[in-house]
């Protein structure tokens, strides 16, 4: 090009790059080096279209060191007295924890807990339940939902006071251990292993069993509601459905009474408004 014309452009691009670049001057303050106490105290300053600072990472030693410390002293009394929140185990009746019994002995529950009226596993490992041991002579309430239970073995003489035990979505197959359990009254079993009409048989001498849930077990698919409650005629509910009541006719009430539910907390609602 023309020398005029190169010279314009030289100096249009000379303008442009100081622009973009950062202000110079005496405006412009120096950042002291990284790590240094001043760095630390400084306050960051984000200026419109800049990058946010990074995050930098979390450790998670806290988290790592409590596992650590309930793989290695499993559950101890000072560990429950922890966990609890209290210093004195005997007045603890209720205890919500998830437990591998691989790794941690269970059997500590009882020796600690002597008092203990219900316990909730759900979502732990235990896959018998002579893992628990005989200590828990008061436990009433029990729930090992999707525990990997299979098991069952030893439950009268682990839990003679028990009267409702949840332990669905596991691998129970036999039924048998629960045979003269004098005290049960509620059984939750749903999506199981049962697939033999005399595993529910034995169930026949549980004297005060009211309440049983077998769906999803492969044994419903092989009989009928109405055999099950021929076999156990001290059932007042099977699978959440009154004895006295057909499951389809239950199920459309349960519908309508939950649609009136609905319909009455928005006309409270309308009200509040």
């Amino acid at each position: 090009p023309p020398p005029r014309m190169a010279a314009f452009s030289l100096a249009r691009d000379a303008s442009e790059a100081r622009a973009r670049s950062p202000v110079s001057g005496p405006s412009r303050s120096r950042r002291p080096p990284s790590g240094s106490p001043a760095a630390s105290e400084e306050a960051v300053e984000v200026r419109p279209g800049a990058a946010l600072p990074q995050v930098p990472r979390l450790h998670c030693e806290a988290v790592q060191a409590a596992v650590t410390f309930q793989q290695e002293c499993g559950l101890s009394c000072e560990f429950l007295r922890h966990y609890c929140e209290t210093l004195d185990l005997d007045s603890v009746s209720h205890l919500e924890i998830q437990v591998d019994s691989a790794v941690q002995s269970i059997e500590t529950i009882g020796e600690h807990l002597r008092n203990l009226r219900q316990l909730k596993l759900t979502d732990s490992s235990v896959l018998s339940i002579r893992d628990f041991g005989t200590d828990l002579q008061h436990l009433e309430v029990l729930w090992l939902s999707r525990c990997g239970l299979q098991d069952l073995g030893g439950v009268a003489s682990a839990f003679p006071a028990l009267r409702e035990f949840y332990a669905p979505f596991n691998d129970i197959a036999d039924l048998s251990p629960l045979c003269g359990h004098d005290f049960l009254e509620v059984l939750d079993i749903e999506s199981n292993a049962v697939t033999d009409l005399d595993e529910v048989a034995a169930l026949q001498s549980c004297p005060r069993l009211r309440e049983l849930t077998l769906s999803g077990n492969a044994v419903m698919r092989s009989t009928t509601r109405e055999v099950v409650l021929q076999m156990l005629p001290q059932l007042g509910v099977l699978d959440d459905v009154p004895a006295g009541e057909d499951p389809l006719e239950h199920s459309a009430a349960s519908f309508d009474r939950a649609a009136l539910g609905l319909e009455e907390e928005d006309d409270l609602f309308l009200d509040d408004v």
